[in-house]
């Protein structure tokens, strides 16, 4: 399978704000539902990744199979990374997709809320976002809308294997800060601060062990 390239994943994230401002959203709206869908999508597919290999593992060592995903498989003290509960994996988000019974958006809201609850260290850090939302007794991001960013984000995996190099996401974090502060007629750095200059800064200040109290000092000074 080939790599995931930094200029594949920012056309695959523009294709994603196409679909909200199809639905009248503006950038300021819907920065939050993008990085909400990427967020979802990755930790997923990281879980799996790390499922997979705990079940195979076990089975090595002579547990059956069915055992091996009930009792070490479903146990979150198995996992470095986020436990993704079966609420918030993908497959489960797309066996929705074609459920009229459910408020997909309402699922959406279930995913990010689960995910979030099984891990200590996302509490309350999605709590704004709602695909629920509603401005002027209209949702903000309609069902359908909902439905196709799943059925968008579905179409790459997001493990670290398929990427052309390891810090793919932090490069398509920084292109989506980038196209949202254009959208919105600022930049990039009014929302954080570019590579370039951080890089600028480390060879000025040439940082060395002890050094904390005098870099606090010099930061304070270049406000």
């Amino acid at each position: 399978m080939p790599k995931l390239s930094l200029a594949k994943l920012e056309r695959h994230l523009y294709g994603a704000a196409d679909i909200l401002r199809r639905s009248g959203l503006d950038a300021a709206t819907y920065k939050d539902y993008i990085f909400g869908m990427l967020f979802l999508k990755r930790s997923s597919d990281v879980f799996e990744a790390a499922h997979d290999d705990i079940i195979d593992r076990k089975v090595e060592q002579g547990v059956a199979k069915e055992d091996a995903e009930t009792h070490y498989g479903e146990n979150p003290d198995y996992y470095d990374e986020f436990f993704v509960p079966e609420r918030a994996r993908w497959s489960y988000l797309q066996a929705k997709l074609n459920d009229a019974t459910v408020t997909f958006g309402s699922v959406l809201d279930t995913a990010l809320a689960a995910l979030a609850e099984q891990n200590e260290t996302l509490e309350h850090v999605l709590d704004h976002i709602s695909f629920l939302k509603v401005q002027s007794n209209k949702r903000v991001v309609p069902d359908e809308a909902c439905k196709d960013l799943v059925r968008h984000f579905s179409r790459y995996r997001l493990r670290n294997e398929d990427f052309q190099f390891s810090d793919l996401l932090g490069a398509a974090y920084e292109f989506l800060i980038n196209m949202f502060a254009e959208s919105a007629g600022k930049k990039g750095g009014d929302f954080y601060t570019p590579r370039d200059v951080i890089r600028l800064m480390v060879r000025i200040l040439k940082p060395r062990p002890g050094l904390t109290g005098l870099l606090r000092g010099s930061s304070g000074n270049m406000r």
